[in-house]
C-alpha cells in the first residue's frame, strides 16, 4: 500500500449550503452526540460530492442513508450514491486520528471508501485517499490512514466500473436480414413497426422500403423511443448496396424530447451525420449507402446518456 507521505493532499472547501443541509439533519437527532457525529458525517459525504462534481461523475446526494433524519444517526451512515456504479463510504478522520472505523452493514454495491479529514472550522477538508471494497465475507472494521490509496485510485475504478455497465451491443448483419426476410431480426431484440405501435405504424411506414424493423431504446428518461431502420436495395447499381434509412421516434408522446440526438458513424468511427431533436419534433432521421462488408455504428443519446447499435451489410 501507498503510504501516508505519499499521498497528494487534496483539499475541497465546503460552503454554507453544505453547512446548512449539515444543520438540518443534526437537529432532527434524538441527542447532541448523534446530531455532532451526523454533522460531521454530512461534511465528509457533501466533500467527496463536491469532488466528485469537479470530476463530472455523477451522483445522487439525496438517496443515500446518510441523507435520512432516521437512518443517518441509527446506522452511521456516510454512503453517497452514483448512479449505475453503487455507493462510496465517505468516512470523517478527525485531527490526531491515524485509523477510521467502518459502519457494520456493508451496501452489496460498495465501491469503496474515501477518508476525510476534517479539521476546524470546517471551511476546508482534505480528501485523505480511497480504499477499495473487500470482499462481502472477509469484512473489515478499521482501515489505517496509512493503507490508503491515492485518490486518483478512485477515478480508476469508476472508469473500470463504468466500462463494465456499458451497454453492449450485437452486431446486426443487415444482409441477413434481407435473405432471411427479416427473421433474424427478431433474435438481435428488433420488432415489427405494429409490435411497437400498434395501430399507428401505418402512417409511419416509410415508403419504398423492402423491410422495416423497430427497437424500443430505453435511456432512463421517462420518454419511450424506438429506433426504426429501413433497408431499400439499389437495384440499378452494378454493386449490391443498399439505401439505410434510420429514424428516431417517441412511442407513447407525440414529440421527442429537445436535444435528443441521433448520430451516424461510419466503420472508423468518423459522424457521417447528426441529427438533433427540437422542442417540436416528432422524429429525427439519418441515411446512408452500405455495400458488403462495410460497417457503421448508431448511437441514440440525451445528454451523456447513450445507447449504440452495430450493424454491417
Amino acid at each position: 500500500m501507498t503510504s501516508m507521505t505519499e499521498l497528494i493532499p487534496l483539499m475541497v472547501p465546503l460552503d454554507a449550503e453544505a453547512h446548512h443541509l449539515a444543520a438540518e439533519l443534526a437537529a432532527e437527532q434524538s441527542t447532541p452526540k448523534k446530531g455532532k457525529q451526523v454533522y460531521l458525517n454530512c461534511m465528509a459525504v457533501y466533500a467527496v460530492h463536491r469532488y466528485l462534481q469537479w470530476m463530472e461523475w455523477k451522483t445522487d446526494l439525496h438517496a443515500g442513508d446518510s441523507w435520512s433524519p432516521y437512518l443517518s444517526g441509527l446506522l452511521d451512515a456516510t454512503d453517497l450514491v452514483l448512479p449505475g456504479k453503487g455507493r462510496l463510504e465517505c468516512r470523517p478522520v478527525l485531527p490526531g486520528e491515524t485509523t477510521f472505523t467502518l459502519p457494520m452493514d456493508v451496501a452489496e454495491d460498495l465501491i469503496g471508501y474515501v477518508a476525510v479529514q476534517l479539521e476546524e472550522p470546517l471551511d476546508l477538508v482534505q480528501l485523505l485517499g480511497f480504499f477499495p471494497a473487500v470482499a462481502p465475507d472477509n469484512p473489515l472494521e478499521v482501515i489505517e490512514v496509512a493503507d490508503l490509496l491515492p485518490i486518483d485510485a478512485l477515478t480508476e475504478r469508476l472508469e473500470e466500473l463504468e466500462a463494465v455497465a456499458a451497454p453492449s451491443s450485437t452486431l446486426v448483419n443487415l444482409s441477413q436480414w434481407l435473405q432471411d426476410n427479416f427473421a433474424k431480426a427478431v433474435e438481435t431484440g428488433w420488432q415489427t413497426m405494429e409490435e411497437i405501435f400498434g395501430s399507428r405504424q401505418a402512417s409511419l411506414a416509410v415508403r419504398y422500403a423492402t423491410g422495416q424493423r423497430s427497437k424500443q431504446i430505453d435511456l432512463g428518461i421517462g420518454n419511450p423511443v424506438a429506433l426504426i431502420i429501413a433497408l431499400t436495395p439499389e437495384e440499378e447499381e452494378e454493386e449490391e448496396e443498399i439505401t439505410v434509412l434510420l429514424q428516431v421516434r417517441p412511442t407513447e408522446s407525440q414529440t421527442l424530447p429537445s436535444g435528443f440526438k441521433l448520430i451516424l458513424r461510419d466503420a472508423s468511427g468518423d459522424t457521417i451525420s447528426e441529427s438533433t431533436a427540437t422542442e417540436e419534433d416528432e422524429f429525427i432521421q439519418g441515411q446512408l449507402s452500405c455495400q458488403p462488408g462495410v460497417g457503421f455504428t448508431v448511437t441514440v443519446a440525451l445528454g451523456d446518456v447513450s445507447v449504440t447499435e452495430n450493424f454491417t451489410f
